[in-house]
């Protein structure tokens, strides 16, 4: 992380943000190198993530349906 963080989002705003279900935010993060802040405390707390992290790598996502064009039989 590079400088303090001071916005964190729960799981269920990551999802929101990403347009993914809250269920797939865990797996996303993982894919995209982003580790939780921490964790909201409790038995059932949430992992929180840092929202400017979140933003980067959603905006340096492909898009939906982004595929490598299929080569042309010559």
């Amino acid at each position: 992380m590079a400088g303090p963080v001071t916005e964190v989002w729960t799981t269920e705003e990551v999802a929101d943000h990403c347009g993914i279900k809250a269920s797939s935010v865990r797996e996303t993060m993982r894919r995209w190198g982003i580790e939780p802040y921490d964790r909201i405390p409790g038995r059932g707390g949430a992992n929180r993530y840092p929202a400017a992290e979140v933003r980067a790598a959603k905006q340096a996502a492909p898009g939906k349906g982004n595929r490598t064009p299929r080569k042309k039989k010559a």
